[in-house]
């Protein structure tokens, strides 16, 4: 789904990929967990789609992107905690 999300929004259309990458969003985060690289991965596909979009609501577009870099800072801290360097 997230690969169909990124096909439609390479092809502009913005609008039919917004609700593919927002239910991706939330499947990786039921299945894998706020921390997971793919749950951070769509994250950081469905801030990029706003900013596509050309939102202007700054709190909104702002909440995803830090969120996504908390997280992102999280998981990474814990990979190098555990050893593992963050290349999973």
């Amino acid at each position: 789904m997230n690969n169909y999300a990124n096909l439609l929004s390479d092809q502009g259309r913005l609008d039919e990929a917004e609700p593919l990458y927002k239910e991706a969003l939330e499947g990786f985060r039921e299945m894998l967990g706020a921390r997971h690289k793919d749950t951070l991965n769509s994250m950081n596909n469905d801030a990029n789609l706003l900013k596509q979009q050309g939102l202007r609501r700054g709190a909104q577009l702002g909440g995803a992107a830090r969120g996504a870099l908390l997280n992102c800072l999280l998981y990474y801290d814990d990979e190098l905690t555990r050893g593992g360097g963050g290349s999973n």
